[in-house]
């Protein structure tokens, strides 16, 4: 039971101590500080993007690949329309995910009102 005290007090006054020291801000982005929740969403919102677009795009030449290759057999055609349309699904969701971002923050102003 101490040690949950006494962890749970450094991890209360810890970050307090640290911002008296006045540390400079570790979180950047494009060698900008982030600042605000906004700005971390959209930082991390660039690195999926730069992250999930080559891939989605490196499975989408493997299925064609799988698709090509499967001569006909049933459950290799399936496996390979399978990983086209999960790629395809996963470049779709990286693109439009600045506008679910908006249409959140949208939600939860309107809920807040």
């Amino acid at each position: 039971m101490p040690f949950v005290i006494l962890c749970s007090i450094i991890l209360v006054i810890g970050p307090l101590l640290v911002k008296a020291q006045g540390l400079p801000n570790p979180l950047h982005c494009g060698g900008q500080p982030v600042e605000t929740i906004n700005d971390l969403v959209g930082c991390i919102t660039e690195a999926l993007k730069l992250l999930v677009i080559p891939i989605a795009t490196i499975m989408i030449i493997w299925g064609g690949i799988q698709y090509l290759t499967s001569m006909g057999n049933e459950e290799r055609t399936r496996k390979a329309k399978n990983t086209l349309l999960y790629a395809v699904i996963g470049i779709v969701v990286v693109l439009t995910i600045d506008f679910i971002i908006d249409l959140i923050k949208e939600i939860l102003n309107q809920v807040q009102q």
